[in-house]
Parts: C-alpha cells; sequence; structure tokens
C-alpha cells in the first residue's frame, strides 16, 4: 500500500485471516500532489512508486518533488527519497531515505532490521542519522508484508486491523497502525478504469477495491483508542496493492495523491 514519505507513510485484528491469498503485482505508479490547508498557499508536484519482487524479496523506490509556496509567493524545492528490500519471510529488512530542500540535505534515515522469526521481536539498526540500535516488539511488520495483511483481511471480511509497523521513515517508529476497512463505491473504482491509464494498465487495475483509513499513532502511545494520531491516510487499493488514490492528513493540512500514470514491472520466474 502507498506509505507517505512527503512529510513523514499491526498486532491484533478481529478475525484471522484464514486462507485467503494475496498476490501483489510488481508495478510504477506516478501520482501529481496537491495541498489542502497549512500556511503554505499551494504545492506542485508529483511522486513515483515502484514496488519490485524477487524470489526472496520485495523492494520499494519512491520519490517525491514537490513545490511548496508560501502567502509572500516564494517556493522552497522538497525532494524525498526513499528505497527498501524486504525479505519475503517478514524477518530482514533495509532502508534508505533522504529529504532535501532547496538541493540542501536536510535528513537521511539509513539502516536495517531483523527479527528473530515471523511474529518474533526483534531490533532495528541505525547507520544514520546517527548510530543506534532500538526495539522491535513481537507482531512487528515491514510495509509490503503490512500491505499483504490489509489486502488479507479484507478479503475474509475484516473491517477493523491492528498492527505495529516499522517503515525506517521516521523517528518515532514502530508505529501502531490501526485500519478500518470499508469497501470502494462505484464512483472510485470507475475513475481509476476509465480507460485513461492505457491498456497495459487495465491487468493491474482489475479485482476487488477497499478504502483503507489508517491511523498512525507513535510507539510511545500507551492506548491508540484514546491518543491522537500523529497522521492519517486513506486510500483507495486493490487487491494488488495499487494505491488508486490517496489522502494523507496531518493536523494541519492534507496531501492528496492523484494516480497519473500506471504500468506493470517485471515479475520473478521462480
Amino acid at each position: 500500500m502507498l506509505r507517505s514519505i512527503v512529510a513523514a507513510l499491526l498486532l491484533v485484528s478481529a478475525l484471522p485471516a484464514m486462507a485467503a491469498e494475496v498476490v501483489l503485482k510488481p508495478h510504477r505508479a506516478v501520482y501529481s500532489l496537491k495541498l489542502v490547508g497549512s500556511g503554505a498557499v499551494a504545492a506542485r508536484g508529483a511522486m513515483m512508486f515502484e514496488l519490485g519482487e524477487s524470489c526472496e524479496a520485495w523492494t520499494i523506490q519512491q520519490r517525491a518533488r514537490f513545490d511548496l509556496f508560501g502567502s509572500d509567493g516564494d517556493a522552497v524545492r522538497h525532494d524525498v527519497s526513499f528505497s527498501s528490500w524486504e525479505a519475503k519471510s517478514g524477518t530482514d529488512y533495509r532502508f534508505d531515505q533522504r529529504s532535501m530542500e532547496d538541493d540542501e540535505i536536510t535528513e537521511e534515515m539509513r539502516g536495517g532490521a531483523r527479527l528473530a522469526g515471523p511474529g518474533q521481536e526483534g531490533k532495528a539498526t541505525y547507520a544514520k542519522p546517527d548510530a543506534k540500535t532500538l526495539p522491535l516488539p513481537a507482531g512487528t511488520l515491514f510495509p509490503s508484508l503490512h500491505t499483504r495483511e490489509l489486502i488479507k483481511e479484507a478479503l475474509v471480511g475484516n473491517r477493523v486491523v491492528l498492527r505495529q509497523v516499522f517503515a525506517g521513515q521516521r523517528d518515532d517508529e514502530p508505529m501502531t497502525v490501526n485500519a478500518i476497512i470499508a469497501d470502494a463505491d462505484a464512483t472510485a473504482r470507475k475513475a481509476a478504469a476509465d480507460g485513461k491509464l492505457g491498456k497495459e494498465a487495465a491487468p493491474l487495475l482489475a479485482g476487488r477495491t477497499w478504502r483503507f483509513h489508517l491511523a498512525y499513532f507513535p510507539s510511545s502511545s500507551d492506548n491508540s483508542e484514546t491518543s491522537t494520531p500523529s497522521f492519517e491516510v486513506q486510500e483507495t487499493t486493490n487487491e494488488f496493492g495499487v494505491v488508486l488514490h490517496a489522502e494523507v492528513l496531518f493536523p494541519e493540512f492534507t496531501f492528496v495523491y492523484l494516480l497519473e500514470r500506471l504500468e506493470p514491472r517485471p515479475g520473478p520466474h521462480c
């Protein structure tokens, strides 16, 4: 699923996921970006997201470039890039993120994480910005496996999913992610399949589609039912892991992602 890198991006579910089969399809998507709210007058930019797959792992390449315009008309160019490698076993993960403003590096995060086994506790080790190690509780998921879990729960009809997630994109991770799942309405499905994305995108647009409302709470939160989330994501996603539309909501502003281009990427021959 679409994770936001422009500003930042579970353990108990209502019912077990049973044997629902989830197949994430490698793809590259390009989204236009716009900003709603905040002290900025406007924002203009785009984000590229690419999901890759090998026999052993998923990879993510993500880059957002956008200009924020202030009330005085001046613009600041933001450029955020993120890449990750995630073992399909769910136990090993590597990440690398760099944020820039007007070609000056403002933040870097780089490191890796390892769990003792699927569903077991582990640790994340950072090389940047500072060398450090932090514990990961049992049940922590990495991003691609979290996406699979959400789709799996949606396929069997579950509507609430709570997990701990580590992505290596923020300094308050791992985060508790509370997901509310609803069927996507016909308007959302039609908008994604109206032909503007071209014939090669058609296989990626088939299948069932849901609306996910994801609330992200810092790991220090004692109770996600009573605390305030750091940010929220509303996205329309299909069973292949393609995000058709997304909004990333912060207290002061919202980023809106509109799907402009979509194409399949090669998959593995295992």
